[in-house]
């Protein structure tokens, strides 16, 4: 039997979520089934691991045994505690930004679920308006967040090829960089590769690169101009001076003051994979949404599908409504 191809970070393999994750020195997979494989195990599975580069995994040793033991995590709990860090850390203006973010950082967690994902385009019309703070203060909540600036080529092939969340600030000069141009026009949808030759013990070796994972975008103009059709935009303004935001967590040691938050997103993405799986091609829209075209629908789909999840367990239709107010 051929070995099953995996991503060691975040996959999805007959209709199962797994995720890396830190056992000892070990690095094991956890299955949304309540199962937890070490390296000798992937190999009777028929599981190989594809990825050259393996993050270190933010859940915690106590979240991973909250999960094996049963601990449930409902998904507007852990969408209320998302958007409750964030909203008194960073002016966004209107409110429903707040929704669209919070509902974004949970689909990081299960984003292999989907065809596509869409990115988040930050931009405002003034400087220190709050984009690299907001790309901050998500960053340790997004799934296996990785904060950059200025990122192009290579490193940014290898990264996104990882299924790291990218958070890339300072975006400059896309039209004329051919491989992250590559990179990023096709990473909001699943299957797609760049391809490379590269050296290998016999001569050369075709390496395939896949570019499909979360991404968080703050740049220039033109690089707006390219990403237009797969990217959200979250407009940013300036606050007043007499609006005051909070810093607790952002920076030094903002993992360890997010840990319970992170745990509660990995047990949520473990817990609800099988019913968002099966709600994903079903997602119904609003009326406002019934005239758009297709790669609009594909890029909100993964978003309703999670806000009607949310508003069915809070007894409301709130959350539907403020993506609503953003289309």
């Amino acid at each position: 039997m051929r070995p099953t191809n995996i991503k060691p970070t975040q996959d999805c393999v007959n209709s199962h979520l797994y995720y890396g994750v830190r056992v000892g020195d070990e690095r094991h997979l956890v299955r949304s089934d309540h199962t937890v494989f070490s390296p000798a195990d992937w190999i009777h599975e028929g599981l190989h691991r594809v990825s050259s580069w393996i993050p270190t995994s933010d859940f915690s040793q106590d979240g991973l045994s909250d999960y094996m033991t049963g601990k449930d995590v409902p998904a507007a709990a852990v969408y209320q505690m998302v958007r409750q860090y964030v909203r008194p850390r960073v002016v966004l203006i209107p409110d429903s930004y707040y929704t669209l973010v919070a509902l974004w950082v949970l689909g990081t967690y299960l984003y292999r679920l989907f065809r596509t994902y869409p990115y988040l385009w930050v931009h405002g019309l003034h400087p220190r308006c709050g984009k690299t703070l907001l790309l901050e203060t998500v960053q340790p909540l997004v799934f296996s967040g990785v904060f950059c600036v200025d990122l192009h080529g290579g490193t940014l092939r290898g990264l996104a090829d990882s299924g790291v969340t990218l958070l890339i600030d300072d975006w400059q000069e896309l039209r004329s960089a051919r491989l992250s141009r590559a990179v990023l026009t096709s990473g909001f949808r699943d299957g797609l590769v760049v391809p490379s030759w590269e050296p290998a013990v016999d001569g050369f070796a075709l390496r395939r690169y896949t570019t499909y994972s979360p991404k968080v975008i703050v740049g220039c103009h033109a690089a707006r101009e390219t990403l237009w059709d797969i990217a959200l935009p979250i407009g940013m303004v300036r606050k007043e001076p007499t609006e005051t935001i909070s810093r607790e967590g952002l920076r030094v040691h903002a993992r360890d003051r997010t840990s319970l938050i992170t745990d509660g997103l990995y047990i949520f993405g473990l817990n609800y994979a099988g019913v968002i799986a099966e709600r994903y091609p079903q997602a119904r829209y609003g009326w406002s949404l019934k005239g758009a075209r297709d790669r609009e629908r594909d890029l909100w789909q993964p978003l309703f599908v999670l806000a009607q999840l949310v508003d069915q367990e809070q007894g409301s239709e709130r959350v539907t409504e403020a993506l609503l107010e953003l289309r």
